[in-house]
């Protein structure tokens, strides 16, 4: 398999025969007397961290069909595996790492995300957000995060169209898919992607990338 045409139709295969590893090496355990439950786990974990690490050629390939690209950062493991990502396809120039600063961000939270891009030297923008001025924000109902990521993706597309570049990314990931996510409706409405939910990575892969890479969160 080429990795440098790796696409996510490859990672559903890869998955694929990863789970049917998984089942075998559990089946092996029950009936063979010299391989031990830890041995059997062991494997497993290790078939977990492979495909894990093939997923990433598959969110890459993706991304380069981009050129440029802002992602929407708020320091999280998601938005931190997606934009190092970027940055290590599109070059540091050509990746803008956004954070969203406003009144509902905790001030440690924003200091965090700040000293997080630093370290991994990414290229970083603050900008500020007002969804606390919408009176749909503040009623707090089950809606309140579309008009939280409205807000967000409205001042991401204007400075994209500012900077030239040609895509808005957040980091959302296939486990989102499994219950009603605003945010995903104002994505969906503002023509933001989702590289690392397209390539279906689960937050386990996510997190096993994430550690694979030497991500500090």
């Amino acid at each position: 398999m080429d990795l440098r045409t790796f696409d996510a139709a490859d990672l559903r295969a890869v998955k694929a025969a990863k789970q049917k590893l998984r089942i075998q090496v559990l089946g092996l355990a029950t009936i063979a007397h010299d391989v031990s439950p830890e041995l059997a786990l062991a494997t497993i974990e290790s078939i977990d961290v492979l495909c894990a690490l093939h997923a990433s050629p598959a969110v890459k390939a993706a991304l380069r069909t981009f050129g440029c690209a802002i992602v929407a950062f708020s320091g999280g493991v998601d938005s931190t595996l997606l934009a190092v990502l970027a940055r290590d396809v599109l070059g540091r120039r050509k990746a803008l790492a956004v954070t969203a600063d406003s009144p509902s961000l905790a001030r440690e939270d924003l200091e965090a995300a700040r000293r997080l891009a630093a370290d991994l030297d990414l290229e970083h923008l603050v900008i500020a957000t007002h969804e606390v001025a919408d009176a749909r924000y503040r009623v707090n109902t089950e809606s309140r995060c579309y008009f939280c990521k409205q807000e967000l993706f409205e001042e991401l597309e204007r400075l994209a169209e500012e900077r030239g570049m040609s895509a808005v990314l957040y980091g959302a990931i296939a486990d989102d898919r499994l219950t009603e996510r605003p945010g995903q409706r104002a994505a969906l409405r503002f023509g933001v992607r989702a590289p690392l939910q397209d390539a279906d990575l689960a937050k386990w892969e996510v997190r096993l990338l994430a550690k694979a890479l030497g991500l500090p969160n």
